[in-house]
């Protein structure tokens, strides 16, 4: 059967990024692990692995954090992270040898995402071939070519292992964000896809969309814009060279220092 190793970089990022097609590609016999690259604040090390491990047992997926988690707050040595996380990674393709591997993409305008869809790609280019998908949070994916229509099953699933992280939704209700997206993919995903002008392809109340790359030994190529079909062969990729993109540096980088956080009146 074929693997999946999620490169999360927080605990719940795993339902953020592509909770639904995580949960279709449970339900078609695909083993998923799920690495969390970190556990946020230290103070909150505890609460957040056992959120990770519940989510990971309703969602039917195994999960690996490294050990000691790795720092990477916007005050942290964000090099360093990166070329630890580069090779942890590095050594769980080694040892796994996913199928895909799945993480936020290098430009998700935040910067613990960004870093580990840098180590990412960086753990993928020492491989002779590798496919990468990578989801956007933060930012959005210039260049989706994956069509993931999800049935209710799905994304009651994905909702559910959402619901794990109780502590983070107190903070923030992302079942908001993950719900609006499977909206705004299926508003938007079809022309996103195969171009302006085209029409669904498949009618689903729910769709998530993934950009993917493809290592060749040399250069990033993209994947070929299709609806994914769990029971399908993994395609080829196109000829556009993805390199450039894939290595660009981040608009995150040029972006302001925020102000202090506003306090409620």
């Amino acid at each position: 059967m074929p693997t999946a190793l999620l490169c999360s970089p927080h605990p719940d990022d795993e339902v953020l990024g592509l909770g639904g097609t995580v949960a279709l590609l449970v339900r078609s016999g695909w083993t998923v692990v799920n690495l969390a690259c970190s556990l946020g604040r230290p103070a909150d090390h505890d609460r957040r692995r056992g959120e990770l491990e519940r989510a990971a047992e309703r969602l039917g997926i195994a999960s690996d954090v490294i050990a000691p988690p790795i720092a990477m707050s916007g005050s942290d040595d964000l090099d360093a992270a990166q070329g630890r996380l580069a090779n942890e990674i590095a050594e769980r393709v080694a040892r796994r040898m996913p199928d895909v591997v799945v993480s936020p993409s290098p430009h998700d305008l935040h910067h613990g995402h960004e870093v580990v869809g840098r180590a990412v790609r960086s753990a993928l280019e020492s491989r002779e071939h590798a496919r990468w998908w990578q989801y956007a949070v933060w930012g959005d994916l210039p260049f989706p070519n994956v069509y993931v229509p999800l049935t209710p099953g799905d994304t009651e699933r994905a909702l559910y292992a959402l619901g794990a992280y109780s502590g983070e939704n107190e903070r923030n209700d992302y079942r908001d964000l993950v719900s609006g997206g499977w909206v705004r993919g299926r508003a938007l995903g079809a022309e996103k896809v195969f171009g302006f002008g085209a029409r669904r392809p498949v009618e689903a109340r729910a769709v998530e969309l993934a950009t993917e790359v493809i290592w060749d030994g040399a250069r990033w190529r993209f994947g070929v814009a299709r609806v994914f079909a769990s029971d399908a062969a993994l395609p080829a990729g196109s000829d556009d060279d993805a390199t450039e993109w894939v290595r660009a540096q981040s608009v995150s980088a040029l972006r302001p220092v925020p102000g202090p956080q506003p306090t409620a009146s």
